[in-house]
């Protein structure tokens, strides 16, 4: 795959990723609330996705001291660093 197919991904995954992240922090509406969506709703996986990681993603909550799993402010539930969802958005 070269540069322009892998930039080209990347963009349509984040697109379609977009609306469902929009309606989730758009006050008032019925949505589920951030960090309560579940993991079957945003196909997530304890594996990375192409090098993608939770742990370089802007919504992945670092495990506090002793913690084995993070969390996520829109994944419900533990949430693995080497893990990958439909949210995913790099640092």
């Amino acid at each position: 795959m070269n540069a322009h197919q892998s930039a080209r991904r990347r963009l349509l995954t984040q697109a379609a990723a977009l609306p469902v992240l929009l309606v989730l922090s758009t006050p008032g509406k019925s949505a589920a609330p951030a960090g309560r969506a579940s993991k079957e709703d945003f196909h997530y996986q304890d594996q990375p996705n192409e090098g993608k990681r939770c742990a370089n993603c802007v919504q992945f909550m670092p495990p506090a001291a002793g913690q084995p799993s993070g969390t996520c402010r829109i994944v419900a539930g533990a949430i693995s660093a080497n893990g990958w969802c439909m949210a995913y958005s790099p640092r």
